[in-house]
């Protein structure tokens, strides 16, 4: 099991409509990651519910948005040991 919470770089990056953000959970944890553009502007909720501990992948496809750079932010909460961990990624969009 993983010893700390991590956000993991998205790959590939720069993709092309699909991409797997990888993260390294030690606990059972609330995981919420948002994805804003570079004006800061929230565009879209990638994931929202709870996560086993491990090493999840959330996969997003972002056929609907146009290229360019974008931010994801994870937000987790422990949901045995009560921590908090919140992160930023970046990720490249090319059509």
């Amino acid at each position: 099991m993983p010893q700390y919470f991590q956000l993991g770089q998205n790959y590939p990056n720069p993709f092309n409509a699909e991409t797997v953000i990888p993260l390294e959970l030690p606990e059972r944890s609330k995981v919420k990651i948002d994805l804003y553009n570079v004006r800061g502007r929230l565009i879209a909720r990638i994931y929202q519910g709870e996560q086993n501990a491990g090493w999840p992948k959330v996969h997003y496809n972002a056929s609907k948005l146009s290229s360019g750079v974008y931010f994801y932010r994870i937000t987790a909460e422990g949901l045995e040991q009560g921590g908090r961990f919140i992160a930023v990624g970046k990720m490249l969009l090319l059509k």
